[in-house]
Parts: structure tokens; sequence; C-alpha cells
């Protein structure tokens, strides 16, 4: 192919962006299905080789081989189903949608409504939702979806995850300019949802969790469960934070009854070393049930009451020595190499490092990570690994988080 070929296609390619390509693609593929996954595959093997896919990008399309394995669920689906649960922009990667319908589908036993914290435009919600309604041991469950609902991303990077679905019909044509100075998405996620028969199970709610003890006793409105409320499953996707984590936990451990499940979403995300660290310090109150990717299910086998999360889980992890922390995550990496979980080996690994720089012993998280890109146990993960030893997690701020640098 001559260089003013591929200099005309480069130019096509560009005009046409992301999201026109991949339509080209999905149409074709509707009329010839076999033909388009041959070229889709040939194209994969021709280049995966190569390694030209940043971790992001293996993880989020093509995930880990290791996981996918542990997962204990076959995780095809309708095909109308899998339609919808990839038509919303969303962090999670396409199994870990699996794994939610699934789980709420055929796992869960039906009884009370189910919370989710952290929805984004709600790619999850519906997800859940949807599962919600296939189960056939509830008809009357609510999904209680709590987020702050703006402040997400500056107004300019959340227009560009909403323009493709107003580009599709998804969304109606003003979308866009709803969104204002606070990057609100609230009315653009019930406008989502609402046009289905499974959002009426969806109740969203603008409450989010404080991300520190100074700021929870400050003006709110904080998240809160309703009175009476009885729910048998938490998913959790909204806890960005150490002291948000134990806020949420500590609100829902006091109405989970043993039994209940607790879906963890940013469980192996390299930067959330507070998620494992909560699981592992109270280890004996949950048992993992499955698994895919950064998603992991636990089942609560004990009562966990607030009080003893409040005694025991302090209000910032500088409250913990390192030695505390190294007796954790040894604890979350012996667990993940008896199920032959290489990645949760890794992560945890730099999820160790990054409590290491939040708690300021930043000297020896250098170490820890020099010595982690020589180990072989992260052949596979340096990309990963280098970016952590840059900077491998944050401290919270008003749209996310301060990277914490090394």
């Amino acid at each position: 192919m001559n260089k003013f070929t591929i200099s005309i296609l480069h130019r096509l390619l560009h005009a046409l962006g992301q999201y026109r390509i991949w339509r080209i693609f999905h149409e074709l593929r509707q009329i010839n299905r076999k033909g388009m996954d041959n070229m889709l595959e040939y194209i994969l093997n021709s280049e995966m080789p190569e390694r030209p896919f940043n971790y992001w990008f293996l993880r989020k399309y093509v995930g880990d081989l290791i996981s996918s394995q542990q997962g204990s669920l076959a995780l095809a689906v309708p095909s109308d189903v899998g339609t919808m649960l990839d038509e919303i922009p969303s962090e999670t990667t396409s199994g870990e949608r699996r794994l939610l319908w699934h789980f709420f589908a055929s796992m869960w036993d039906g009884s009370g409504d189910v919370v989710e914290i952290g929805p984004f435009l709600g790619g999850t919600s519906r997800a859940i939702a949807l599962g919600m309604a296939a189960n056939c041991k509830t008809n009357s469950g609510r999904l209680l979806t709590f987020d702050r609902f703006e402040h997400y991303y500056p107004p300019s990077e959340l227009k560009k995850f909403v323009r493709p679905m107003q580009e599709s019909g998804l969304l109606s044509p003003d979308a866009l300019a709803r969104i204002g100075s606070s990057s609100s998405f609230l009315e653009i996620y019930k406008e989502i949802h609402g046009v289905h028969s499974y959002g009426k199970r969806i109740v969203p709610v603008a409450c989010p969790v404080p991300d520190t003890a100074d700021q929870a006793h400050k003006t709110g409105p904080w998240f809160h469960l309703p009175p009476d409320t009885a729910c048998s499953a938490f998913f959790v996707d909204g806890c960005k934070s150490w002291f948000g984590t134990k806020y949420f936990m500590k609100a829902c451990c006091g109405i989970a009854r043993p039994g209940s499940r607790f879906i963890f979403q940013d469980y192996l995300q390299f930067t959330c070393f507070w998620l494992p660290s909560f699981i592992q310090r109270f280890n004996e109150c949950f048992r993992l049930l499955c698994y895919i990717d950064q998603t992991f299910v636990f089942e609560l086998i004990q009562p966990l009451p607030p009080e003893r999360i409040e005694a025991e889980y302090p209000d910032k992890p500088e409250s913990w020595d390192v030695h505390t922390f190294e007796t954790l995550f040894t604890g979350a990496r012996l667990a993940a190499e008896a199920r032959g979980h290489r990645e949760a080996l890794v992560k945890h690994a730099i999820q160790y490092g990054g409590a290491l720089a939040y708690i300021g012993e930043k000297d020896l998280a250098r170490s820890w990570f020099t010595a982690l890109l020589r180990d072989p146990i992260a052949a596979g993960y340096e990309a990963v690994v280098q970016e952590a030893a840059a900077a491998p997690t944050y401290r919270p701020n008003e749209w996310g988080g301060e990277p914490i640098i090394l």
C-alpha cells in the first residue's frame, strides 16, 4: 500500500472518529457476522504479538485471561441484553457488566432492595436492574443508586462521554446543552434509564459519601439509607477514598445480615488500596464468591457491627503503620496465590506500595516498586507497575483526586 493511499485512509479515519468507525463495523457485522469476526480476529492475532496496546486497552477490551477463567459464571447473555449492556459509556469492562447481570438474575436471592454507590451514567445500573427484572424470585425490589451526579469530570470531558449517545439517538438533541459548569448529569442519567421498563426500579439519589471526616461534619447531604430499608446486595463503585469506604460500609453493615453480598468494582484498581485493606481487616466476616477483571463479589458470613468498624478502622490510613499494611496485603496476596490469580498478586503488591506512599513512607514505596519491577511475577504487567511507581494513589479532591507523586 503506497504512502498516498495510507495518508488518505488516515485522514478519513481521523474525520470519522472512533464512534462512527465502530458503528460502521457494527452495521457490517449485522450483515456478515462471521466475515467481520474473522477480520477482527485476524487483526488482533496479527497485532497482539507486538503488544501495541497499552495495559488499559487490554484490561477493558480483552480482559485478563486468568481472571476470566477463574470467574464461576458463564458470561454469555441474551443478544438483546448484550446490546443494552454495551450501549452506555462505562468505566467497567464488558465482562464486569455481564457478571452483574448474571449475579442479579440468578445468584441474588431477590429479597429486599439493592444499593448502588457511584453509577456515573448508569452502565452498571442498567446491568443490575436488568438482572433484577430477570430474577424470578423478586417483582418489587428497587435499585437505590447514590451519587453526587456532578463533578466527575470537567464539562468538556463529560461531553465526550455523552456525545456518542446523543449521536446514536439514545439521548435527546439538547443533552449536551444541559451540561452546566458543575458537570451535573442527574437529568441525563434519568433520561437514559427512564424510557425503559427496568428504569421503574431505579431510584437515583444525589447523596455521595464524604471523602474525609472533616467533610462529613459539614453540610451534606451525605449518603444515608431511608428508614427501615431492607437490602441484601450492595454494589460499591463510588467509594473513591479511605474515609468514604468506612462511611459507606458502616451504614450498610448496619442493616446487612449474614448472606448479604458486597460487590466491589474497584477491588483491583491499583489506586484504591483502601478496599482490600477493609476486607482484609475484617476478613473473617467476608467470603469471596466470584470475580472477573477488577470486580469482586463477597458474601457477608457473620455480622459486622458499625461500632466495630468505627473502633477498628481509623478515619485516616496514617493511623496505621507499615507493619499493619504489610500484614494486610501479605494476607491478600497469599489468598490470590492460593487461587492462582496472578493479576491480583501484582495489583495487591502495587496497592501495598500505594498505602506506603499515602502514609508518608515514600522512600520505602520507591524501593518496593523497584523490587516489584524485577520480580518475575510482574511479567506482562510492567506498564501498570511503572505507572503506579510514578503515582500509586491519590488524595481525594473536588474533581476526583490529587495524585501522590513518588
